[in-house]
C-alpha cells in the first residue's frame, strides 16, 4: 500500500514539473514615456506621468533630466535622498507632475531605473548673462526652466546668507541652496566662469534661482585685469563720492558690488578736510569753495594703485527751498542754510519732535525743519523756537538728513527775516486722496509725498479709541466705512493715515475742528465728512502717517461751519486775565455778530474784558449771526482761572475734569508707564499738609534738556524730590489707554502739562516730605491686592506688608535690563499666577532708579541680575517687611508703580542662613584687578560684616587695594557676621587677574580660563548666528568656534558694536558684514556666566571687531555633540540645559521628532520642536515650562531664507499642534545650539547644515 502511494506521488510531481517547464515567461510591458516637452505643456498638477531622459545635473535633493532642447525638467527627490544617478545616465521614471507657482517639476518618483549610462547630453550649454536670466518669463512652461548656461559672475552672499551670482553691472541672481553650494565657498568674492542650471523663480525672494551642479573643477576663476579693476573702482567711487560736498563726507572702503575691491583713503594736507585712522572725515567749513585732493588706494588683494580724486568743499551759502529740493546734497547730514516762509507748525505724538514746514513763496515748494527735545542744536522747548509764528520768513542753518523723511535737523542758527507774510498753500498741486485707488497709490510709496500738501476730499473718519478721546488719540482717515481703521499701503505694512488730536488743537488753536462732527469710535463704522481738508504729510511710524492741518484756510467745509470756526479762533480754552477778541463782523455774515456771555461779570460780551475771579469759572460765549437768510447761534466755552494758587487737596476736592489749574505741591517721586514717553512720564506731587497726592504728566516738555528723573522748571532750574513747585496745567479725571491693548485709565486723576501755556516754577526745597503713612492703603494679602486691582487707586499711598508666613512675592519679566519686578501676594509658579485681573503689579527697574537708587532691585531685594520668573525652575522670591508705593499707570500688561519713601522701607528677602551666604557671595565679584575695591560692610539682614584676607600682600583689607600680579592668583576672603542672632563665618575664593594678554585668546582658552565680568580679546570662526528672538536686550549675536579644538561660545550684544545694525547685520570695524566662515578677532568683550551656567561673551559699543580671513571651511567635531533622540532625553536636557554646546537631534521611526507652529504671522512664527508623541496642544510642547523653538527669522541667517520649506517642507506660518493642525513628524538628524531661554521658549540655532538630513513622515 505504501509503495503504491509513493509511486502515485512521484507521478504527480513529474507531471507538475513538466507543466511548469512548458510555461513561458510573460513579456514585460514596454516602457512608453511621454516626451518631456509634452508633459511640460499639457500635464496638470499631480498628474501621473512616465518620462525618460538623460541626467545633466545632480544636486542634494534631486536631479535634472532632458530628452530634447526644450524637454528638460527638475526631478525632486527630497532632502533625505541619497544620490543614485550621475550625469549621462538615461533614466526612466514613473512619477507625478508638479506645477505650483509656475514651477514645473517631477515628484513622487516610484523608482529610478537607469536604462543606460554615459549617454551624450541632448541639450547644449550656452553662454548667457545674469541680466538675460533675470528677464526670463517665469510663466513659460518650456524653454526657461532647466536651461543649462554658462555665466561670468562674482560669487557672493546676501544678507540672508544665500549665495548670489552678480554680474559686473550689479545685477544678481540667487543660487539654490540645495545645489552644490559648498563648492562655492572657496570662490567667495571672486569673479568666475561657471555652468549653472536655471532652477526656479523664488516667490519669497522675488528673484530667479539657479543651481550649481558641478564641482570645483567646473569653475574657472576669471578675474578682471587690474586696469579693469581700477576702472570699475573709479566708476563706483564716482557714483558714491560726490565731487562737491557741503560740510560732510562719507568714504566707502569697498566696492559696492565687488567686495574684493577695497579702498583706503588719505588726503593731501589742507585746512578743510581731514581723515583719521578709522577713515572718518572731518570737514571744516570755509566762506569760499576749497579744492581738496583725496588719494584713494585701490586694491584687489593682489595689486594696488593710488589715484588722486579731487573734490570741492563748497562754501555753505543761503539757498531757497526750491534749490534744496532740486539740488539736494548727496551726502547725508550735509550742512545747509535755507530760507523760506513758515506755513505750518507740527508736532509728533511723543513731543520728541516739533517741526516747521518751510515754503519757497515763489514756487510753493516745501521742506521740513525738525527740532528735537534733546540732542544737538536749537531745541523745541527753547524760547527761540517758541517765538516763531506762521508767516515768518526765516533762515535756518542745520544738517540735511536724507534717510527716512528728508528734513533739516540739528539747527544751530535761526534768524527771522520778516513776519506776517501770507501763507499761500499750493492747493492746485496737492495730491488728492478721495477713493480706494488714490489712497492705495499714495500708500505704495509715501516718501515722495512727505513734507508736501495732500488734499482729502470728503474723507471717512474714526477715532482711534473706543472711549472719549484724549489729546494723544487720533482721528483716522479713509475712503469708506472700514478703511480708516484697516490702514493703507502694501499688505503686511499698512499704516493709518491720521490727525493727532493734540497736534491739531495746537496748530488750529481750538478743538472745534473735530468736535463739530459726531465722529464714531474705533469699533464703529466711519462717517463721511462733506468737505475738503488740506494737510501736510509729516511723521511716519510703524502704525501711523501723521498729517497736520496748518491753518483754518485748509479746513474747508460748509460756509456756516467756516463762520463758526473763524469767529472762535481767538477764544482760548482758558484764561486768567486780559481780554478776548470777539469779532462783530464777518465777510459772510449779514449785519453784525452779536455776543452774549453766561457770566458778563466775568467776561464782558461787548469788550471781551476778562475780570478776576476767586475760583475757576466756566463761561459760555454765544455768537448770534445771520448767514444766507438764516439766523445761527454758535457757542464757545472758556474757563477763567482763579489767580489763587490751589493745593493738591483743593484740586482733588473742587476741580472739574478739563479745568486749567494752578497748583502748589512737593515732588514726592517720579511716575512713568514704563514706555519712556515724554507725554505720559512725570512726577508725583504731594500736598505736604494733608499727604494727598496727584500725578503729573509731561514734565519733560517744560524746558530743554529735561529728562526723566532730572526735570527742569520753566526757567531751567533743576528739580529734585523734596522741591516745592507751582505748576499750571489741565486737570483730568481720566487718562487714555496706553498702547494698542491698554484699556482706558478710568479714575487716573492727573495734571497734563502737554498743553500750550503749561508752566512749572521752583519755589523752595522742604526739609521733610509728609507722607500720610497713617492712612496708607495696606496690602498684606492676595485678597487685598485683588481688591486694589478691582478698584484701582492712582496716586494713593500703598503700603505692602510681608511676613515670613505671608510674604510679598517678587518675580522678574526679562533676562535683560530694564525689566519689571513683579509684585504679588500668592505663591505662583508661572507668569499667570502673578496676575490680578489679567495684569501684573510691577516696579520697573529704570522707572524707579530716581525714586530708590541706581541699583535698588539689588539693594532692596538682592536681585543680582535680570531674570524671568516665577517658573518651575526659578521660584518666586519671598520678602518680609514693608515698602511704600504709588500706582502710576495701567498698560496692557502692567500696573506700573513707583517706589516712594524709600528710606522708610524695611522689606527684605526671606533667607535661610545658607541662602544668605549665597547672596553675600553674589555681592562679591569673582575677579579683582589691580587698584581699589569695595566689599559689602552691612546688609538689610546684618548690621556689620568684617573681612579678612588670606593674602594681604595681594588683597589688603585695611587699605582696600589690590596689588598687581603676573599670573591669575586665587585669594580667600573671609566674612564674619551675625545672621538672626547667630554668628557665621564664610570663605569666599576670588581671582586676582593678571593684565590681559596682548594677543587674542582662542575660544578654547577663553572657556578654560575665563572669569565672569572680565574683559578679554578672542579669536575664532563665525559658525552661526544666535538670538533670543526679541528686539530688546543683548541676547543677539554670533556663535564663535575654536579652529583647532572645535569648542564654541556664544557672543551676545553684537548689535551694539560699531557699524553693526539689527540682527543679523553685524559688521566689523571696516563696515564689512560678517558671514559664516569668517575668522574674526573681538577686542574688549566680557566673559559672562548667566542663568543655568550660560557662558557667553558680551560685546559692547567699545568692542573692536576685525576680520582675519573669509570663506574658511567649517568642520564640526560631532563626537562632542549631546545626542538627544527621545522625549526622555529632551526632558533631561531641559532640566539641565547646556547653552553654546553642539546638540545632535536624531529622529527615528520609533522616536521621531516633531515641528509645530506658534503663529499665523510669518515674521513672528516660532517653529516648535519636540519629541513628545502625545502632544496635541501647546502644553504638550513644553519642557520645564518652555517650548524648544527654531524661530523663523532667527534661523534665516543660518540656513537661508525659506529654510522651513527647503529643508522641512513646513508651512511658512501656522499654529500647531491643536485640534485643527497636528504636529509634523520627521526622522533624520539636525545639529543645533541652544542659545537662550525666554519666558516662553528655549531658542535654538541651526548649525552644521551639511549634517542636516531629514525625512518627513506621512
Amino acid at each position: 500500500m505504501k509503495i503504491k502511494r509513493l509511486l502515485l506521488s512521484i507521478f504527480v510531481l513529474v507531471v507538475a514539473v513538466s507543466l511548469w517547464s512548458c510555461k513561458k515567461d510573460p513579456k514585460p510591458e514596454p516602457f512608453t514615456p511621454t516626451a518631456i516637452a509634452t508633459v511640460l505643456q499639457e500635464a496638470t498638477n499631480n498628474q501621473d506621468v512616465k518620462v525618460e531622459g538623460v541626467v545633466y545635473g545632480v544636486i542634494k535633493n534631486g536631479f535634472y533630466i532632458a530628452d530634447s532642447e526644450l524637454g528638460r525638467v527638475f526631478v525632486v527627490m527630497g532632502s533625505s535622498w541619497t544620490p543614485n544617478v550621475e550625469v549621462g545616465d538615461k533614466v526612466q521614471l514613473e512619477a507625478q507632475f508638479s506645477y505650483i507657482a509656475n514651477f514645473p517639476q517631477i515628484k513622487n518618483v516610484k523608482e529610478v531605473k537607469v536604462a543606460s549610462k554615459s549617454n551624450s547630453l541632448p541639450i547644449t550649454k550656452s553662454a548667457s548673462t545674469v541680466t538675460a536670466i533675470k528677464s526670463k518669463d517665469k510663466t513659460q512652461r518650456t524653454g526657461v526652466y532647466g536651461a543649462y548656461v554658462e555665466l561670468v559672475a562674482t560669487v557672493g552672499k546676501n544678507t540672508a546668507n544665500m549665495y548670489t551670482l552678480t554680474d559686473d553691472d550689479g545685477n544678481a541672481i540667487l543660487v539654490y541652496d540645495q545645489s552644490n553650494v559648498s563648492v562655492l565657498q572657496s570662490f567667495l568674492d571672486k569673479r568666475v566662469t561657471l555652468p549653472v542650471i536655471l532652477h526656479n523663480y523664488s516667490v519669497s525672494e522675488n528673484e530667479w534661482q539657479v543651481s550649481f551642479a558641478g564641482t570645483a573643477s567646473s569653475i574657472t576663476e576669471t578675474p578682471l585685469s587690474f586696469d579693469e579693476v581700477v576702472e570699475k573702482a573709479l566708476q563706483d567711487i564716482e557714483a558714491r563720492v560726490p565731487r562737491e560736498i557741503f560740510g560732510a563726507l562719507e568714504l566707502p572702503t569697498r566696492h559696492s558690488l565687488n567686495s574684493f575691491i577695497t579702498y583706503s583713503w588719505e588726503v593731501v594736507p589742507n585746512d578743510y578736510v581731514t581723515i583719521n585712522q578709522n577713515g572718518q572725515v572731518t570737514v571744516t567749513l570755509s566762506e569760499t569753495d576749497q579744492e581738496v585732493t583725496l588719494k584713494v588706494t585701490i586694491s584687489d588683494g593682489t595689486e594696488s594703485r593710488t589715484v588722486d580724486y579731487v573734490i570741492t568743499s563748497k562754501a555753505i551759502t543761503e539757498r531757497t527751498v526750491t534749490d534744496l529740493n532740486q539740488n539736494t546734497p548727496e551726502v547725508n547730514m550735509s550742512t545747509v542754510i535755507v530760507r523760506g516762509v513758515v506755513v505750518a507748525i507740527a508736532r509728533n505724538q511723543s513731543l520728541s519732535l516739533r517741526s516747521f514746514i518751510l515754503q519757497d513763496p515763489e514756487t510753493k515748494e516745501t521742506c521740513s525743519v525738525d527740532f528735537g527735545n534733546s540732542g544737538e542744536g536749537i531745541l523745541n522747548s527753547s524760547d527761540e523756537f517758541k517765538a516763531i509764528q506762521l508767516g515768518d520768513e526765516i533762515v535756518v542753518t542745520g544738517k540735511y538728513r536724507l534717510t527716512g523723511r528728508p528734513t533739516i535737523m540739528n539747527v544751530t542758527k535761526m534768524e527771522v527775516l520778516s513776519s506776517g507774510n501770507e501763507c499761500e498753500h499750493d492747493f492746485e498741486n496737492a495730491f488728492v486722496l478721495k477713493d480706494a485707488e488714490s489712497y492705495e497709490a499714495f500708500g505704495e510709496d509715501i516718501y515722495p509725498h512727505l513734507n508736501k500738501l495732500v488734499k482729502f476730499e470728503n474723507p471717512f473718519v474714526n477715532f482711534s479709541t473706543s472711549s472719549t478721546p484724549a489729546d494723544t488719540n487720533w482721528v483716522r482717515l479713509g475712503y469708506d466705512e472700514t478703511s480708516p481703521n484697516a490702514g493703507h499701503g502694501p499688505v503686511g505694512s499698512r499704516i493709518n493715515y491720521a490727525f493727532l488730536i493734540a497736534a491739531q488743537n495746537e496748530s488750529l488753536g481750538s478743538e472745534n475742528w473735530y468736535k463739530v462732527f459726531d465722529i464714531p469710535f474705533v469699533n464703529q463704522p466711519a462717517i463721511q465728512l462733506q468737505g475738503t481738508i488740506y494737510a501736510y504729510a509729516m511723521y511716519v511710524s510703524d502704525s501711523y502717517l501723521a498729517f497736520v492741518i496748518p491753518d483754518w484756510g485748509c479746513w474747508q467745509f460748509s460756509k456756516q461751519l467756516t463762520i463758526e470756526n473763524e469767529l472762535g479762533q481767538n477764544i482760548p480754552d482758558s484764561i486768567e486775565e486780559g481780554a478776548i477778541v470777539l469779532p462783530t463782523t464777518h465777510e459772510l455774515v449779514t449785519g453784525d455778530v452779536v455776543w452774549t456771555s453766561s457770566h458778563p461779570e466775568v467776561v464782558d460780551p461787548v469788550t471781551g474784558t476778562v475780570y478776576p475771579v476767586e475760583e475757576n469759572t466756566e463761561v459760555t460765549l454765544t455768537a448770534t449771526y445771520t448767514y444766507d437768510g438764516v439766523e445761527y447761534q454758535s457757542t464757545y466755552k472758556v474757563v477763567v482761572r482763579a489767580q489763587v494758587v490751589l493745593t493738591v487737596s483743593q484740586v482733588l476736592a473742587t476741580m472739574n475734569d478739563g479745568d486749567i489749574v494752578k497748583v502748589k505741591g512737593v515732588i514726592a517721586g517720579y511716575s512713568s508707564d514704563g514706555n519712556n514717553s515724554a507725554v505720559t512720564d512725570g512726577i508725583i506731587l504731594i500736598d505736604n499738609e494733608t499727604g494727598e497726592m496727584l500725578l503729573v504728566n509731561g514734565m519733560k516738555n517744560i524746558y530743554p534738556g529735561s529728562a526723566y528723573g532730572a526735570y527742569l522748571d520753566s526757567q531751567g532750574h533743576a528739580l529734585a524730590i523734596g522741591d516745592e513747585i507751582i505748576l499750571v496745567g489741565k486737570y483730568l479725571h481720566n487718562a487714555a489707554g496706553i498702547g494698542s491693548s491698554g484699556a482706558p485709565q478710568t479714575g487716573r486723576k492727573h495734571i497734563d502739562l502737554n498743553i500750550v501755556g503749561s508752566s512749572v516754577h521752583y519755589e523752595s526745597t522742604v526739609g521733610e516730605i509728609h507722607f500720610d503713612f497713617e492712612n496708607a492703603l495696606v496690602i498684606d494679602s492676595t485678597d487685598d491686592l485683588q481688591s486694589l486691582a478691582d478698584n484701582l487707586q492712582y496716586g494713593k499711598l500703598i503700603k505692602f506688608v510681608g511676613t515670613k508666613e505671608t510674604p510679598v512675592y517678587i518675580g522678574g519679566s526679562s533676562n535683560s535690563a530694564p525689566f519689571n519686578v513683579k509684585v504679588f501676594l500668592k505663591l505662583a509658579t508661572d507668569n499667570n499666577g502673578t496676575k490680578y485681573n489679567g495684569l501684573i503689579f510691577s516696579f520697573k527697574t529704570d522707572v524707579n532708579i530716581p525714586n530708590a537708587g541706581a541699583n535698588w532691585w539689588f539693594d532692596i531685594f538682592d536681585i543680582e541680575k535680570p531674570f524671568i520668573g516665577p517658573s518651575t525652575t526659578i521660584p518666586a522670591i519671598p520678602c518680609e517687611g514693608e515698602i511704600y508705593a504709588v500706582v502710576c499707570a495701567m498698560t496692557g500688561t502692567y500696573y506700573q508703580m513707583s517706589i516712594v519713601a524709600v528710606e522708610e522701607s524695611t522689606i527684605r528677602r526671606v533667607y535661610t542662613p545658607e541662602q544668605f551666604e549665597a547672596a553675600l557671595d553674589a555681592k562679591v565679584p569673582d575677579a579683582f584687578e589691580e587698584g581699589p575695591f569695595t566689599l559689602p560692610l552691612n546688609t538689610r539682614h546684618t548690621p556689620q560684616i568684617t573681612w579678612t584676607s588670606s593674602n594681604p600682600s595681594i588683597i589688603n583689607i585695611e587699605t582696600m587695594t589690590v596689588a598687581k600680579v603676573t599670573t591669575n592668583t586665587q585669594v580667600t576672603l573671609t566674612a564674619t557676621y551675625v545672621f538672626e542672632g547667630v554668628e557665621y563665618s564664610t570663605d569666599l575664593t576670588v581671582t586676582v587677574m593678571a593684565p590681559p594678554p596682548a594677543e587674542p585668546l582662542t575660544v578654547g582658552e577663553v572657556l578654560a580660563n575665563g572669569v565672569s565680568g572680565v574683559e578679554m580679546p578672542v579669536r575664532g570662526l563665525v559658525v552661526g548666528f544666535q538670538s533670543d528672538g526679541n528686539t530688546s536686550g543683548t541676547l543677539r549675536g554670533i556663535i564663535l568656534m575654536d579652529k583647532t579644538t572645535k569648542d564654541i561660545i556664544l557672543v551676545d550684544g553684537m548689535e551694539n558694536t560699531p557699524n553693526s545694525a539689527a540682527y543679523p547685520d553685524f559688521k566689523d570695524k571696516d563696515g564689512r558684514k560678517l558671514a559664516i566662515g569668517d575668522e574674526i578677532t573681538l577686542v574688549d568683550v566680557t566673559y559672562t556666566v548667566g542663568d543655568f551656567g550660560r557662558i557667553s561673551l558680551l560685546a559692547t559699543a567699545s568692542t573692536v571687531i576685525s576680520t582675519v580671513s573669509t570663506g574658511n571651511e567649517i568642520t564640526w567635531d560631532t563626537s562632542k555633540a549631546i545626542v538627544i533622540d527621545s522625549n526622555e532625553d529632551m526632558i533631561a536636557f531641559a532640566q539641565n540645559p547646556q547653552f553654546g554646546v553642539l546638540i545632535k537631534f536624531v529622529g527615528t521611526e520609533s522616536d521621531p521628532f516633531y515641528f509645530g507652529g506658534s503663529s499665523s504671522t510669518p515674521s513672528s512664527v516660532n517653529y516648535k520642536f519636540l519629541f513628545n508623541k502625545e502632544a496635541v496642544n501647546n502644553n504638550g510642547t513644553k519642557y520645564e515650562g518652555q517650548t524648544f523653538s527654531f524661530k523663523k527669522t532667527v534661523n534665516d541667517a543660518n540656513l537661508g531664507v525659506g529654510w522651513w520649506e527647503t529643508y522641512f517642507d513646513l508651512p511658512e506660518a501656522f499654529i500647531a499642534p491643536d485640534t485643527n493642525n497636528p504636529k509634523i513628524g520627521y526622522t533624520g538628524t539636525i545639529y543645533a545650539v541652544l542659545n537662550s531661554r525666554t519666558g516662553t521658549y528655549w531658542q535654538l540655532s541651526f548649525v552644521n547644515p551639511s549634517g542636516l538630513s531629514v525625512s518627513k513622515l506621512s
